[in-house]
């Protein structure tokens, strides 16, 4: 493929990630996924993929050229100085969240402008419109911000009371112990009504503030800070880090060490964590000619509370694989979903008394040769206006205990309470 060459390079004098940076160009309505050491911001939008089928598709490719058409560009980027793995490499990029149930039809975005930004502080900007000089002359149109307004007043209420969703661990342990399924995720809804439109570009500056180290996004609404990689693609290699397992952080670093040697030592911790790591590798093991985890979990540490995590490699048996075959693949893992992932789903749909929608589905970016890097769509929030809906959810093994259980989402929650909720 020839080189884009419509586009234009800038630079920044910070060294740093900033979400402040990348919202020049991208408004509340637009789009915005920030890894670490990259992230990709977009303006207005200059097509969209309709999948009806969201993830359930075998002809990704046709769906869209039928969506696109001629309407973006196709082509390499100009990266010089920046590692192939480092973020798109071909256009279009195209940004999306799938619902948990992936089988819902799926909107993905395609943004008019895109600005790709790098930790060094370098930046492309590339239009993926085919004809640029439609904006007579303009290189770019940067978003009009207006001054942001977020609520003050909060009214919060839960979809499952504090007795009932203990009730519902229990029985889901007992139906565990009976052999039904081995670990079934269960998850708790928090809807938050304020008294003026919550402002998306406020919540991302605060998630970004309180958890650099997750993925930063927003698209179609759907906002948050994920700590946990389901897949990324570049090229070959693949890679993903699952989470589960989980411990509280209380800001006592000889505390904090306690837990932590805790939940290492955890047999019901690592079975849970077992769970995942032997259904991805699963899951991947007929794409890959080769595969490896990290020899035994380690810690991830964020604000609220420490994971554990694998790391997880592979090389791809072909490089053309789409990153989207490999997020259907893997998704849901039993992180989000339990072991085996039907019965545990099954068990979802009797527990659970509302739609997760894109709560802990898949959310990310894929590019023109289907290279992409997605992540679970937990620590996450959907915002409608004046509402924002949230939700935590804990993975339940035979030795679950109900108050435990409980407890460790009231410490999910805080994620996105400490950036949507301030009076």
């Amino acid at each position: 493929m020839q080189a884009i060459e419509r586009e234009q390079r800038v630079m920044f004098e910070a060294s740093t990630l900033s979400i402040a940076d990348v919202l020049e160009f991208a408004s509340d309505d637009g789009f915005i996924f920030q890894c670490p050491g990259y992230s990709i911001s977009g303006t207005n939008k200059c097509g969209v993929i309709d999948l009806p089928n969201g993830l359930d598709t075998e002809n990704l490719a046709v769906f869209i050229d039928q969506s696109l058409g001629n309407s973006v560009l196709r082509g390499a980027i100009h990266k010089s100085g920046h590692e192939k793995n480092e973020g798109p490499n071909f256009l279009p990029i195209v940004l999306a969240a799938f619902d948990f149930e992936s089988s819902r039809p799926t909107r993905c975005f395609v943004p008019d402008q895109v600005l790709l930004r790098y930790q060094d502080g370098s930046g492309i900007l590339v239009r993926q419109k085919p004809d640029p000089e439609e904006d007579k002359g303009s290189k770019y149109q940067k978003a009009v911000l207006s001054t942001p307004n977020p609520p003050e007043e909060f009214h919060l209420s839960s979809s499952t009371s504090h007795s009932d969703f203990k009730d519902l661990i229990t029985k889901a342990v007992s139906k565990i112990v009976a052999g039904e399924f081995d670990k079934v995720v269960l998850a708790r809804a928090i809807t938050i009504s304020a008294d003026r439109k919550f402002q998306p570009s406020v919540i991302l500056e605060r998630l970004n503030s309180l958890f650099p180290s997750c993925a930063i996004f927003s698209v179609g609404g759907f906002v948050g800070a994920s700590p946990e990689l389901l897949i990324k693609k570049s090229g070959s290699l693949i890679k993903a880090k699952p989470l589960a397992g989980t411990t509280g952080r209380s800001g006592d670093e000889k505390s904090d060490n306690d837990a932590i040697e805790k939940l290492l030592n955890s047999e019901k911790n690592q079975e849970e964590h077992g769970f995942v790591v032997k259904e991805i590798l699963s899951s991947l093991a007929k794409y890959c000619k080769e595969i490896s985890t990290s020899p035994k979990p380690e810690i991830v540490s964020l604000r609220n509370v420490c994971h554990l995590a694998t790391d997880i490699s592979g090389l791809l048996i072909d490089a053309e694989i789409s990153i989207l075959d490999l997020v259907r693949a893997v998704h849901p893992t039993p992180a989000v979903a339990g072991f085996p992932t039907l019965q545990a789903k099954q068990a979802i749909s009797e527990f659970e008394n509302f739609s997760r929608g894109k709560y802990a589905g898949a959310v990310g970016w894929f590019d023109g040769i289907g290279d992409g890097e997605w992540f679970v769509g937990i620590r996450s929030a959907q915002l409608e206006g004046k509402t924002a809906k949230i939700m935590a959810g804990v993975g339940i093994v035979k030795d679950s205990n109900p108050e435990s259980e409980l407890i460790e989402t009231q410490l999910k929650f805080q994620a996105m309470l400490s950036a949507i909720v301030r009076p």
